[in-house]
């Protein structure tokens, strides 16, 4: 996808606000117990995104 993101970034959108919620949807992975986040939804989030720009450009 060409996204390029550093280890402050990551731990940014992965630690949970005041309410508890994440910027980004990761979850516990019951194996391991570490997060993660299905690449889909992130995909998702950026196509969104990207949606929300292109309509808001003025012509």
């Amino acid at each position: 996808m060409g996204i390029d993101l550093n280890t402050r970034q990551i731990k940014r959108a992965a630690d949970p606000d005041a309410h508890g919620r994440r910027k980004l949807p990761f979850f516990v992975d019951p194996i391991d117990g570490r997060l993660k986040i299905e690449k889909g939804s992130l995909v998702g989030i950026y196509r969104k995104a990207q949606i929300e720009a292109e309509n808001n450009v003025r012509t």
